[in-house]
């Protein structure tokens, strides 16, 4: 049975693990990427959220925002079918869903007053003049859990998931730091869910 290592959080991983266990593979759960809300840059929003449009293109953003403005059926835009759903089930109203940021600033009016809710680190500024808060941090994991260095070192894991060059960078970061160069080099690479029905 092929085995697989999931990079993010069960709670981000809950379908995708469970579309690759109904195709025979085995699961190993290491997430690689730790997020921290900023409680107090969330409160800050509370008087003014509202005012605005809203810009998600975080996963954790919109399950961060759905849990604490599930009441406010908020405009927004979002990049990412798992966001939208969160935010949907949640009263948000999507205006618009885009498979990336760069299909995101293509389509979103301008002139719109935008707030963009957002993690510490992004891969793409947005320049439409929005208001930024930055409403959590991330941690990255440094080594990989003594169980996962050893399925590593006996060949027991065929595939990775990759799911954003910050989860490649802790990826690689963590085997240069657990020295699994040679027993890594056999790993294919899963970026996101469609590559998997592929497999």
């Amino acid at each position: 049975m092929k085995k697989v290592l999931l990079t993010r959080s069960p709670e981000n991983s809950k379908e995708l693990k469970d579309e690759l266990i109904s195709k025979g593979y085995e699961v190993i759960e290491e997430p690689l990427i730790t997020f921290i809300p900023l409680h107090d840059e969330l409160e800050k929003l509370d008087p003014i959220i509202d005012k605005y449009t809203l810009i998600i293109t975080s996963n954790y953003s919109a399950r961060l925002l759905a849990s604490r403005y599930f009441d406010k059926e908020l405009k927004c835009y979002v990049v990412g079918e798992v966001s939208a759903k969160i935010l949907q089930h949640n009263g948000f109203k999507v205006l618009g869903l885009y498979p990336n940021v760069a299909s995101l600033l293509e389509n979103v009016p301008r002139g719109t007053k935008f707030l963009y809710p957002r993690g510490h680190y992004i891969t793409h500024e947005l320049n439409l003049r929005q208001k930024e808060v930055i409403i959590y941090n991330t941690e990255y994991k440094e080594r990989f859990s003594p169980s996962v260095v050893s399925l590593f070192k006996n060949h027991k894991i065929q595939a990775v998931t990759i799911y954003s060059l910050k989860t490649e960078e802790a990826f690689l970061n963590c085997v240069k730091n657990d020295s699994l160069e040679e027993f890594v080099k056999h790993v294919e690479s899963l970026r996101a869910s469609p590559l998997v029905a592929k497999q």
